[in-house]
């Protein structure tokens, strides 16, 4: 943890610490970037019986329950435009397996009982990172034409997603392209590079930290060029 700064601020939240200790229990370090830490991390959670339960939960709606919670206001608030991410986030009623309710109270905790009038429950999630981790894995996830409409209104003055784009950015499956179509939708020029749309120097920070999350073998030449 000493090692990586982009572990080193989770890492104060105890129960956040308590996982990497698990996650890095056994013979094997660390994993080197943080999108496959919480991984990691997410799995233990959604699959440890520790907060009771016998059965085990239903993985794929958990995670799909939990990314659409973790989007929630995180893309584009209706007055700014940009990420408003409320600490709190209101869910639906669902009937669910005891087995599913645990594993996703084990990521994000319910704030309260039901409502009585809709069964609406409010639940924060154990740490921002995991959410941030959870909306960076979906993004990862669409085609790089949605995938820019996405990150492109995040990438200047939205702090929220300093973490996220940049995880988002080198998880995805066709990251030189996504990278290259940012920098072009950013300007009108199909020619612009960096310093052509970069002027207060913030696509350049996002790209040392995306350059601080991958290895120089997960990119083309043309693009480290």
């Amino acid at each position: 943890i000493a090692g990586n700064p982009g572990l080193q601020l989770a890492a104060t939240v105890p129960l956040v610490l308590a996982m990497y200790c698990v996650v890095g229990g056994g013979s094997d370090p660390l994993p080197e970037f943080r999108r496959d830490l919480y991984d990691k991390v997410l799995a233990y959670l959604l699959t440890s019986q520790w907060r009771g339960g016998g059965a085990q939960a239903n993985i794929s709606l958990c995670l799909k329950r939990l990314t659409e919670w973790a989007l929630a206001w995180a893309t584009s608030d209706v007055v700014s435009g940009i990420g408003s991410w409320p600490e709190d986030v209101l869910t639906e009623y669902e009937m669910l397996d005891l087995a599913d309710r645990v594993a996703l109270d084990n990521v994000a905790w319910p704030l309260g009982p039901p409502s009585v009038y809709d069964g609406a429950v409010m639940r924060r999630f154990i740490h921002r990172s995991i959410r941030e981790h959870l909306v960076a894995r979906h993004t990862a996830a669409l085609e790089v034409e949605e995938a820019v409409d996405v990150l492109l209104p995040h990438l200047w003055y939205d702090p929220d997603w300093i973490y996220t784009a940049a995880d988002a950015i080198v998880g995805h499956p066709q990251r030189d392209r996504l990278v290259l179509a940012l920098i072009h939708a950013a300007s009108s020029d199909a020619d612009a590079d960096v310093d052509a749309i970069d002027v207060g120097g913030e696509f350049r920070v996002l790209l040392s930290r995306v350059a601080s999350q991958s290895g120089e073998a997960d990119w083309e030449q043309t693009t480290k060029d």
